[in-house]
């Protein structure tokens, strides 16, 4: 061997004795409420991961810094040394500080002119988006279906934001990886990758604007954003009852955050439909978007979404049951180049995707921790094979 090569060898021998990898794991809480706070972006600089429901995120790193970021709090920042010194929990301060009322009329002007904003810095060209997504299903309140996917999804939006789309025209998906415990049934395996991205995406509308509907401004601001609520003042029309917030970003009046649930106020006014072999009422129904601004281009793009959706059902003369379904999903790397292969049919529903699985992918996987429930249900299956698991594939039906 040269000397050249002996001392490139030693050198890259040393440097890797140097170098220290840290673990972390912590919860992450609000320091009022002390409530756990899910989606904290959690990273620095090589490394990203956010905090799962139960407000708790590991993270291996060789870098010793670390960053937490929420919108609506103080961001707090320090070596992941020193954190890891600390006790288990990470403490959030809330940015709040009070300013002046504003009147429903003057917020109905000031709200238009936001949402117009929104549709002009809102992309609207075709472009491409890392994702992680996980979706839940749970009947009688156990989890029966757990799916978590990786993948690039191809937005076309050719039509513009705010247009209607048929699932299949809204984009190409290219699944990676993925990994799904459960067993089929006739609601779940009904979700299509499309129709799930066009939930999560699909522009706004002011549709609430209307007689029946009211805004309230407290008066809150987080950090440079401010949060309007608005409420249905009379829901017999639709039998359900809308509550929710916007986040405006008060610098340039872009909308950041909105957040929108649905229940229903009195179930009995609600009549069952039919579904293959079940009479069905729809009883919950939420959607969560937090939006970022892209440096170089200035404009909005989607960083974050969840979706539930809760029925109730009845089969036959069977008894009542309760059917939850619910969608996270985490947008990285956003306008990346990368060619999109489509490598599932546009109309794929989700239980029958069948895609490569990765152990060793999974088991190194940070993005979005699986919560003692979830872990514990993938566990059973493993373990006692309870719902005809095999492969990692759902191959059972009810």
């Amino acid at each position: 061997m040269s000397k050249i090569s002996l001392i490139i060898t030693l050198c890259l021998f040393f440097f890797k004795l140097s170098a220290q990898e840290y673990s972390i794991s912590k919860i992450v809480i609000d320091h009022d409420t002390k409530e756990p706070l899910s989606y904290v972006d959690v990273y620095n600089a090589i490394n990203y991961v956010t905090t799962n429901e139960e407000g708790r995120f590991e993270m291996l790193t060789e870098v010793d810094s670390l960053h937490f970021n929420l919108l609506g709090y103080q961001p707090v920042k320090g070596t992941l040394s020193e954190f890891q010194k600390k006790s288990d929990t990470i403490y959030l301060k809330p940015r709040v500080a009070a300013l002046e009322e504003v009147h429903i009329k003057d917020m109905f002007e000031w709200m238009k002119g936001a949402f117009e904003n929104y549709n002009k810095e809102m992309f609207s060209k075709p472009f491409v988006h890392r994702f992680f997504l996980r979706a839940t299903e749970r009947r009688d309140g156990q989890i029966v279906t757990l799916i978590d996917m990786t993948g690039k999804a191809h937005f076309k939006l050719d039509k513009g934001i705010g247009a209607n789309y048929k699932p299949q025209d809204l984009l190409a998906v290219e699944i990676e990886q993925q990994r799904s415990y459960g067993v089929k049934t006739h609601f779940f395996h009904k979700q299509s990758m499309p129709k799930l991205f066009q939930c999560l995406w699909t522009g706004f509308s002011i549709n609430f604007f209307g007689e029946d509907k009211s805004f309230e401004d407290r008066g809150l601001v987080y950090g440079d954003t401010k949060e309007i609520k608005f409420e249905t003042k009379d829901s017999v029309q639709d039998r359900m009852h809308f509550k929710g917030h916007f986040h405006i970003d008060l610098e340039n009046e872009r909308l950041m955050e909105y957040k929108k649930a649905s229940t229903s106020k009195t179930y009995e006014v609600i009549p069952f439909q039919r579904f293959l072999n079940y009479k069905f009422r729809q009883v919950i129904s939420g959607r969560h978007n937090i939006y970022k601004i892209d440096d170089k281009s200035g404009k909005v793009y989607p960083k974050s979404g969840t979706f539930k959706y809760g029925i109730e059902a009845r089969k036959k003369k069977k008894e009542l049951e309760t059917f939850d379904f619910d969608v996270q999903m985490i947008f990285l790397d956003p306008f990346i180049q990368d060619k999109v292969n489509r490598n599932i049919k546009s109309t794929a529903y989700l239980t029958d995707i069948d895609i490569p699985f990765d152990a060793s992918f999974w088991e190194k996987q940070q993005l979005l921790k699986l919560t003692k429930e979830q872990q514990d249900f993938i566990d059973r299956i493993r373990s006692k094979d309870d719902f005809g698991y095999r492969r990692n594939k759902i191959i059972s039906n009810e």
